[in-house]
């Protein structure tokens, strides 16, 4: 009977509780791209700049902007450097994506691509580096092992 009593309280009190108020989340991010495919993008904090590589294979340099953080353009494609890289598929195979490396000139890029017309495996992929040159343009160089 006191358990019976017990609950019956419990069930009362809880009864007549106010109900809680639900909490409102409001986030303080802006969505920096709608660009589904700008995974793993890697920062140049010397540069002000990203790159990534998309689902196409292409990849991209582009600004960011230093008092907001946005990308220029939002899309992240500012300019096209290599339009024959690893995919956003190929994370899956080498785990990372192109990364940004300081050296005594400036930062440089260096990011996977497989040989042409093979499979997208590790034993296919190579290491390139994606250099800026004087006028501001951009080409790579491919490393080949054996």
């Amino acid at each position: 009977m006191k358990s019976f009593s017990l609950l019956l309280g419990l069930g009362l009190v809880l009864g007549w509780a106010p109900a809680a108020r639900a909490q409102v989340f409001i986030p303080n991010e802006s969505l920096v791209t709608r660009q589904s495919d700008l995974q793993d993008p890697e920062y140049s904090q010397t540069r002000g700049q990203i790159t990534w590589t998309d689902s196409a294979g292409s990849l991209w340099l582009a600004n960011v902007d230093p008092v907001t953080g946005l990308f220029r353009p939002a899309n992240g494609k500012g300019v096209q450097i290599d339009a024959d890289a690893m995919t956003t598929a190929d994370l899956k195979v080498v785990g990372n994506g192109p990364e940004w490396v300081t050296t005594a000139i400036t930062d440089q890029i260096v990011y996977t691509k497989f040989l042409a017309g093979q499979p997208h495996t590790m034993q296919n992929a190579r290491l390139a580096v994606a250099v800026q040159q004087p006028g501001g343009g951009w080409t790579w160089l491919e490393g080949h092992w054996a």
